[in-house]
């Protein structure tokens, strides 16, 4: 039983020191917008505008694009 007991603790343990940066992270994002079109649209553009955020891994800006999304496409 205790064999059993020491890998779940060992498992939460490790589960726990692998989370901790993403908890950590998310709350330095700062105060997000109230959950209506309006907060959201002036948190994109004027709080943290969408131009400056960086670009997802591995794409480019205004790369082909696949239909119905458009010709080109810039994914941040």
């Amino acid at each position: 039983m205790y064999k059993g007991l020491r890998k779940m603790l060992t498992l939460i343990g490790l589960c726990a020191v692998l989370l901790l940066p993403t908890f950590l992270t998310a709350t330095d994002m700062g105060k997000m917008p109230a959950a209506d079109g309006q907060a959201l649209l002036d948190y994109i553009t004027k709080t943290a505008p969408y131009a400056k955020w960086d670009l997802m891994p591995g794409t480019a800006k205004m790369r082909q694009g696949k239909e119905p999304h458009g010709a080109l496409q810039t994914s941040m």
